[in-house]
């Protein structure tokens, strides 16, 4: 038997159209899949623990040895929704931002907004996931990722969405993952992978199922793929994948 193909997916509601496909199509007899937050998704690809993950952008900046593998992506053309600033007061009150670690993408992309868009100069500490809404002061704020951002929303006075803000910005879409291999993928594996991805966008609706829960309705999880998502790695996400990473490499070094 041929050694199954190791492939690393985000386990969050954006992903699902791509685990359904993954695991429907032809492909899902070809790979090892496993469900890991995009902190774990690039560990596992770094670590030669994956073969394929769908990557967070940060986590490949300056790798020219990780290749991005297919034509789809995780990236939004306006409001993303499950990037979000939350706070209990104003904007302009905030010194304070916890974050939200599970994706270092989004930490720098807030750091990016917060130095070179907004000109703020804010005090970020870590997040604890079990803190509650209340526990935050009125200039305090939390960098909230993935599917929590649905539960935590209505418990917050102001939130800020992050891919609009990085749209306001540059006027380009946001990229968050791409799908990346180190390892010079076979081209033939690759084509079955896009075709996979292909099909589960093309059965969004059945792909929901698995994680509908009390904090967000079929309905609203259908809405939110199809008009928060955004999966094809078009030429201006790659326009804007370039333009983040001129960004990150210019926050590390000032």
């Amino acid at each position: 038997m041929a050694k199954k193909i190791r492939v690393s997916a985000v386990s969050y509601l954006n992903t699902a159209p791509f685990v359904y496909g993954l695991q429907k199509s032809e492909t899902a007899s070809l790979i090892d899949l496993s469900l890991d937050n995009p902190a774990e998704c690039a560990r596992k690809l770094t670590e030669n623990q994956a073969d394929v993950a769908l990557t967070p952008i940060f986590a490949i900046l300056d790798k020219p040895e990780y290749k991005i593998t297919t034509d789809y992506c995780i990236g939004s053309n306006g409001i993303v929704r499950t990037v979000e600033l939350l706070s209990n007061g104003h904007f302009d009150d905030i010194k304070t931002v916890y974050l939200d670690t599970h994706s270092r993408t989004s930490v720098n992309l807030i750091k990016i907004l917060a130095k070179y868009f907004w000109k703020k100069n804010f005090e970020w500490k870590t997040l604890n996931p079990n803190s509650k809404p209340s526990d935050f002061k009125e200039d305090e704020a939390i960098l909230a990722i993935g599917d929590k951002v649905f539960g935590y929303e209505p418990h917050f006075k102001t939130n800020i969405d992050m891919a609009n803000e990085w749209q306001k910005f540059t006027g380009l879409p946001m990229v968050f993952a791409v799908w990346a291999t180190s390892n010079g993928a076979d081209p033939l594996f690759i084509k079955t992978l896009n075709s996979a991805l292909e099909f589960g966008i093309q059965h969004i609706d059945k792909s929901i199922t698995p994680y509908i829960n009390q904090q967000i309705s079929h309905k609203e999880a259908y809405i939110y793929l199809t008009q928060n998502i955004s999966y094809l790695l078009d030429r201006k996400k790659r326009e804007a994948l370039s333009l983040y990473w001129e960004y990150a490499r210019k926050l590390k070094t000032e």
